[in-house]
C-alpha cells in the first residue's frame, strides 16, 4: 500500500512539473506533452483508458449505449485531440476489475461535451465481476 502511495505522489509531482513546464513555454506544449504524458499503444495503435460506473459499463456491453461523454475541461480538450483507434473501459480499479476494448468510430467535440462514438467490443475480461448495479440502485 505504501508503495502505490508514493508511486501516486510521484506521478502528481510529475504532472506538477509538467503543467508549470507548459505554462512557462507553451510553444513546445506538443512536444513535451507527447514524450511525458504519451497514451499507451499497442501495435502502433494509441488506445484511451477510462473508467467507467458499472451502470454504464453494462450498457456498453449490452450494445445500448454507442456514444461516452466527457465534460469539456483542459484534461480532455488535451487527450481527446489525439489520435485514438480503440478505448478500453474499466469498472472500478485495482488489479481485478471487468474490463472490455471498443474500438472509436469517431470523437467530436460538441458545444460544452466531448463524444466517443464507440464501435463493437473488441475484447474483455473478467465480466463475471461486475456487480448488477439496477438491484443496488435506490428507487426514485
Amino acid at each position: 500500500m505504501r508503495n502505490r502511495l508514493v508511486s501516486k505522489a510521484r506521478a502528481d509531482r510529475a504532472e506538477a512539473i509538467t503543467d508549470r513546464m507548459f505554462s512557462v513555454c507553451e510553444r513546445y506544449r506538443p512536444a513535451v506533452q507527447v514524450a511525458v504524458l504519451g497514451p499507451a499503444t499497442k501495435g502502433g495503435e494509441m488506445t484511451l483508458h477510462l473508467s467507467l460506473y458499472a451502470e454504464h459499463f453494462s450498457a456498453i456491453i449490452a450494445g445500448t449505449k454507442r456514444t461516452e461523454y466527457r465534460r469539456r475541461c483542459a484534461r480532455w480538450d488535451r487527450m481527446l485531440t489525439k489520435p485514438f483507434r480503440r478505448v478500453r473501459f474499466t469498472n472500478g480499479y485495482g488489479a481485478h476489475r471487468p474490463w472490455m476494448v471498443c474500438e472509436i468510430q469517431g470523437i467530436e467535440q460538441a458545444g460544452e461535451e466531448w463524444r466517443i462514438h464507440l464501435g463493437e467490443v473488441m475484447e474483455s475480461g473478467d465480466i463475471h465481476l461486475l456487480k448488477a448495479s439496477s438491484s443496488s440502485a435506490p428507487s426514485k
